[in-house]
């Protein structure tokens, strides 16, 4: 009676796991592509950035409390290009005193760069603020009308990924809810699970059909001596 059930399982098993191991593959699939389109649409972020911040050095846009980092880092920037550029010797300086000089300029020109390193990093974090806030700042102006035209598209494609990931939820769970009544089980945990339940049960049936040969051997090899005995003639 075990092996028959064992049976069973093996055959339910192997006819619910093809649908949920594809369902799932696409899942998967589908799931690394939204990942992919996200990331593109954070690409954008230090672009939008940069051009927001342009925009609004221009006048094209109203400030917000989003720029302040940044605007923070300008300047900082442009005051120690301004102590620079003051940085002049004299015409009557001494050879000393230019030395100096051109040594502070130095200094200044390494803390010029030190700032101007942090451009990149606030830029983006300026773009993702601005893509992500709930207030919905103004970012159009002609310095972004580019990037924006960009990031509306690839909106559509982030969208686009997530309805796919969506309709593949579904099917994986649709083919869980059919794996599971077949089963007859409340629910289904996934493919990987099944595939080594179905190992298990083959396992479970090599080991049964041993043992019932070795038993079945063991009962022929006894009939066969108690026929000898019996066939043996008396002294």
């Amino acid at each position: 009676k075990r092996q028959d059930e064992l049976r069973t399982l093996d055959t339910k098993l192997v006819e619910v796991l093809p649908g949920l191991e594809q369902a799932e593959a696409r899942l998967t699939e589908a799931t690394k592509q939204l990942a992919a389109e996200k990331k593109k649409l954070a690409g954008f972020a230090g672009e939008l950035g940069k051009a927001a911040f342009a925009g609004l050095r221009a006048g094209e846009l109203p400030d917000h409390p989003l720029f302040n980092d940044r605007k923070e880092l300008q300047s900082r920037v442009e005051s120690l290009q301004r102590q620079k550029a003051e940085l002049v010797a004299g015409e009557n300086a001494g050879m000393m005193e230019k030395a100096k000089v051109q040594a502070q300029q130095l200094k200044l020109t390494g803390q010029i760069k030190i700032e101007e390193l942090k451009v990149g990093s606030l830029d983006r974090a300026l773009g993702t603020a601005l893509l992500t806030s709930k207030e919905k700042p103004p970012v159009q102006c002609g310095q972004s009308e580019e990037v924006l035209k960009a990031i509306a598209d690839q909106r559509k494609l982030v969208a686009a990924a997530k309805e796919t990931v969506e309709q593949a939820e579904q099917a994986v769970a649709g083919r869980k809810s059919a794996a599971a009544e077949m089963l007859g089980r409340s629910t289904v945990n996934n493919a990987d699970s099944l595939k080594s339940e179905l190992k298990e049960t083959r396992k479970e049936h090599r080991q049964n059909e041993k043992g019932i040969t070795s038993i079945r051997s063991s009962v022929v090899a006894t009939g066969l001596e108690t026929e000898s005995l019996r066939e043996e003639p008396i002294a």
